[in-house]
C-alpha cells in the first residue's frame, strides 16, 4: 500500500464545501422572524386583551376599571378608577396576570408585535367627551367615556396599520364585547 497515493482534502476545499452547505441551510430553513402580518396580528391581540382584561376586572371586582389609549405613542394602559375624586382619577396599579408587571402594552420596542400607525375613534350617546382616550367599564361591563356619569360609549374602534395591512379592534359599549377583525 502506497501512503502517497491516498490524498486528502485541502483546507480550502473543506472551507468551500462548508460554505456551500451553510448557504443551502440558510435557503432551505424558514426564517425564524415572524412575518409582518403576524406582528400586526400580535399587536392587535395584545391591545384587545388589555381592553378585555379591564372589562373583566370591572365585572369581577365590582369596581370601575378602564384603559388609556395613546395611539401616537403606541401604548395602552389598564387602570382602576378612583371614584372618590371629581373627576375620577385613573390609578395605574393594575398588574398583568401573566407577567406580573404593570399592565401597559408599549409597541415601540416590542420584539413580537409591530405597527406603523394606530388610530382610534369613538361614538357616544352624547356628542361630547372631554377625553376619549380614557374608557371606563362599570361593574356590569358597560363602557363609558372618561366621565361615567353621563356619557355612554356606543362603539369604539382602534385601527392598526403595518405596511398597508390593517387590523381593527371594535368595542361595543353596550355589552363590552371586543372583537378583532
Amino acid at each position: 500500500m502506497n501512503l502517497h497515493a491516498c490524498k486528502g482534502l485541502t483546507l480550502l476545499e473543506l472551507t468551500i464545501a462548508l460554505a456551500i452547505l451553510a448557504l443551502i441551510a440558510v435557503i432551505a430553513l424558514p426564517s425564524s422572524a415572524p412575518a409582518k402580518k403576524y406582528k400586526l396580528e400580535a399587536a392587535a391581540q395584545q391591545f384587545a386583551d388589555a381592553i378585555r382584561f379591564a372589562r373583566s376586572e370591572a365585572v369581577r371586582t365590582g369596581s370601575w376599571y378602564g384603559y388609556y389609549f395613546r395611539g401616537d405613542q403606541k401604548i395602552i394602559s389598564v387602570y382602576r378608577a378612583d371614584t372618590g375624586t371629581n373627576p375620577w382619577t385613573p390609578i395605574y396599579d393594575v398588574y398583568h396576570p401573566v407577567t406580573k408587571q404593570l399592565y401597559t402594552i408599549d409597541l415601540t420596542n416590542d420584539p413580537v408585535a409591530s405597527v406603523d400607525l394606530i388610530t382610534g375613534s369613538a361614538n357616544y350617546q352624547s356628542s361630547t367627551c372631554t377625553d376619549s382616550n380614557y374608557t371606563n367599564f362599570s361593574n356590569n361591563g358597560i363602557a363609558y367615556c372618561n366621565n361615567p356619569n353621563n356619557l355612554l360609549l356606543t362603539d369604539g374602534t382602534i385601527i392598526f396599520n403595518l405596511n398597508g395591512d390593517t387590523r381593527e379592534i371594535t368595542l361595543n359599549g353596550f355589552n363590552g364585547r371586543v372583537s378583532v377583525k
